[in-house]
């Protein structure tokens, strides 16, 4: 006889026919070790839409090597399939997208750059509707080309981006035209333009935790860069709480290198201390190259306020190392400048 009550083992098994579903379901509620341990589950047989699925939360978490290899098999077994289902070539392209957003992450942009483009051409190619994964895909180029300064060509991946949104009726249009201004603007050195654009898209983005985060940031950057660091920290305390309640590291980890400089900025040195510490953790735990090169960067422009020029050299030195060694030349040079303006070096 089987007893039917709250945990019994009829129940179990009942819960594990869909270990997909069950994943998706404990990642919403935050339970992040059981979403860890039902995501391995769904992704056990090498089902594409699993792998996908697991690669993002593993992404997520910071588990950057595991999250491309999913994807990699991800890519692997879906490209051999001939006569594609919409969901197959939908996860097809998302698989692309996002080993370009984690060549990004740490610091390979030419390889994001690639990748990106391949899961555009996959996207253009198919005979079904996937518009949100082309247009997440040419966001994501617009992202990566912004990182290496290419603006004109970070933008007409935006543009590209918001005529498929337009053409297909999709209500966010306007949300993510605002988002792509206020990165572009930031990269283009006008931070009261971006302020304003975050702002305008902040306040649409109440259900869609990972865009607030990283409006957040961009907002808390803005307004550092325009001396409002007060209003900056309020900013960035809210994108690391997102982005800890998304067990998010790469997210946590850009919120606290750029609370470390509205710290900075209001004087409070071991709030700005602490920030370093945790951009630096948190990067070497998602394997980011960029974060873990700007949180050197920090820390060695702090030992060089407080008079410690040989920690402050040593720590320019690391951070440009990192910074070249992921082939970030624009990073590296603003290393190297900021290493020359606070040390003469």
């Amino acid at each position: 006889m089987v007893i039917d009550m709250p945990g019994s083992f009829a129940d179990f098994e009942r819960a594990s026919v869909d270990p997909l579903e069950a994943a998706l379901e404990a990642e919403t509620q935050g339970a992040t070790v059981r979403a860890e341990i039902l995501f391995a589950q769904a992704a056990e047989d090498g089902d594409p839409a699993a792998l996908v699925a697991s690669a993002r939360f593993a992404r997520r978490r910071g588990l950057l090597e595991d999250a491309t290899e999913q994807n990699k098999h991800a890519v692997a077994a879906l490209s051999a399939r001939r006569d594609r289902s919409s969901d197959e070539d939908s996860a097809l392209v998302s698989a692309m997208a996002n080993i370009g957003v984690i060549a990004r992450s740490q610091g390979d942009i030419e390889r994001s750059i690639a990748a990106l483009e391949e899961a555009i051409r996959l996207a253009e190619s198919s005979p079904h509707d996937v518009t949100e994964q082309l247009t997440y895909a040419l966001d994501n180029l617009g992202h990566s080309l912004a990182h290496i300064s290419h603006l004109d060509e970070a933008r007409a991946a935006y543009e590209r981006a918001g005529d498929a949104r337009r053409i297909a009726g999709d209500p966010r249009h306007a949300l993510m035209t605002s988002l792509h201004l206020g990165w572009l603007a930031l990269k283009n050195s006008q931070p009261e333009i971006a302020a304003a654009n975050f702002e305008s898209a902040a306040a649409e983005l109440e259900d869609d935790p990972v865009e607030m985060a990283r409006c957040l940031s961009g907002w808390g950057d803005a307004l550092v860069q325009v001396g409002r660091a007060d209003e900056a920290v309020e900013k960035l305390d809210r994108s690391l709480e997102i982005n800890k309640e998304l067990g998010n590291s790469n997210g946590i980890s850009i919120a606290s290198g750029l609370l470390a400089r509205a710290y900075a900025n209001l004087g409070d040195g071991d709030a700005e201390q602490a920030a370093i510490e945790e951009t630096i953790r948190q990067s070497e735990r998602s394997g980011s190259a960029i974060g873990r090169a700007t949180g050197l960067r920090l820390q060695a422009e702090r030992f060089a306020r407080l008079g410690d020029q040989v920690s402050a050299l040593r720590s320019f030195e690391t951070a440009e190392e990192v910074a070249n060694a992921s082939g970030n030349a624009p990073l590296a040079s603003a290393i190297a400048n900021s290493r020359r303006s606070s040390l003469g070096t």
